[in-house]
């Protein structure tokens, strides 16, 4: 199942499809808390540097989405010529 489902993200990825980043965003969130949970539980500078790592994986990725969003919406709303 997760085979499938990084496929899915990969195809929606290469085809700029705007479910995919939402889906990008999401999978890569759901590490943040384990990793935190680890951190937390065993601290290690290697572990520090992997969330730090994939928080601003997911930063950049949300960014990327609402620069998209942005984009879309200003397209919707130009005036036809």
């Amino acid at each position: 199942m997760y085979a499938i489902i990084r496929f899915a993200e990969a195809y929606g990825l290469w085809w700029e499809r705007h479910w995919a980043e939402w889906l990008a965003v999401i999978s890569a969130s759901l590490y943040v808390p384990l990793e935190f949970y680890e951190l937390i539980k065993y601290p290690t500078w290697v572990k520090v540097g992997m969330v730090a790592i994939n928080l601003a994986i997911v930063i950049y990725l949300a960014r990327v989405l609402r620069d998209n969003r942005r984009e879309r919406l200003a397209m919707l709303n130009k005036p036809a010529a």
